[in-house]
């Protein structure tokens, strides 16, 4: 019993660890959510579509180009494009891009808008569980605070699988994006942290069931000298 309560109590701390550590993963700049590389003729006009609104795509110059790459992370928007050998890359941030084009109100940017907004949450939720769960752990009778890890990692959970649901609606092919976007490393990362989350909910529930059970009675066999004088 002894055993299985540390088990336990370790797995939680563990599994609350890894959550940070997954959730700062895919906010990072550096891991892109969204990603289409597109190759045609080079006598052919690429079918930019809206997009040649965008600031970044007007300063590449498009007329011979032989293959378009767009990177979308939470928070840049990057263009890369190839002539021959040669290959042309701008990045801007998502607001500077959608404000500069005056796209605020379209689909794209209001969808990054919320993941962004989304993912911070889900990163203040993933620190403010991994305190509660080390003081879970710390605590002698942490009654309260596996409940609140609990409602943590549930509404961590939702918050989550909203950010899913949001990033494949822009998957199919828009009038910004005309041969759609295919889903990069950002979402299976997020992902990864809805099952981590959703272990760590068990976990937290396996410790309220601990502590919250019947107090073992003990019992007194033999007393020492000092306890009988006094």
């Amino acid at each position: 019993m002894a055993v299985a309560w540390v088990q336990e109590r370790a797995l939680l701390l563990i599994l609350s660890v890894l959550s940070v550590l997954l959730v700062t993963l895919y906010t990072s700049a550096s891991v892109t959510w969204l990603q289409k590389d597109v190759h045609f003729i080079a006598a052919r006009a690429p079918p930019f579509a809206l997009s040649s609104h965008w600031t970044t795509a007007r300063q590449l110059g498009v007329g011979n180009v032989t293959s378009v790459r767009w990177d979308l992370s939470l928070w840049d928007y990057c263009l890369t494009t190839h002539v021959g050998a040669n290959a042309t890359s701008v990045c801007s941030m998502w607001k500077e891009a959608c404000r500069e084009a005056d796209l605020q109100h379209s689909t794209v940017c209001g969808a990054m808008g919320s993941l962004q907004t989304l993912a911070f949450l889900s990163l203040s939720l993933s620190i403010i569980g991994l305190y509660i769960g080390y003081r879970s752990v710390t605590s002698e009778k942490p009654l309260v605070l596996p409940l609140l890890c609990l409602a943590i990692r549930a509404v961590q959970v939702g918050l989550e699988a909203g950010a899913l649901l949001e990033v494949t609606s822009l998957v199919p092919p828009s009038a910004l994006f005309p041969y759609g976007l295919d889903l990069d490393k950002g979402p299976f990362y997020c992902f990864a942290n809805v099952c981590c989350s959703a272990a760590v909910f068990a976990s937290a529930l396996f410790v309220f069931l601990r502590t919250s059970g019947p107090h073992r009675h003990e019992y007194i066999l033999f007393n020492t000298v000092e306890e009988i004088e006094n």
